[in-house]
């Protein structure tokens, strides 16, 4: 079986994330071969960004469905 790398950010700020934050993260994910990129942000994301990801291996993930991911885990 062959291991997929990932990679995970975290934003705490409370602006909601622009397209070119996840423009960026998409041309890493690409270069880098990584399977799949998660993108946790408590301020949100703007439309633009949920828009532009929807087609690519980039997950957004926002400050509810943290703190519900995180509850299931004990956390």
């Amino acid at each position: 079986v062959r291991q997929q790398v990932f990679e995970i950010e975290f934003y705490r700020d409370t602006e909601p994330i622009e397209d070119d934050v996840i423009r960026k993260l998409a041309d890493k994910v690409k270069n880098q071969n990584y399977g799949k990129a998660y993108v946790c942000a408590s301020g949100g994301f703007t439309h633009a960004a949920t828009a532009f990801a929807e087609n690519r291996p980039i997950e957004l993930i926002d400050k509810e469905k943290l703190e519900n991911m995180l509850a299931r885990a004990g956390i």
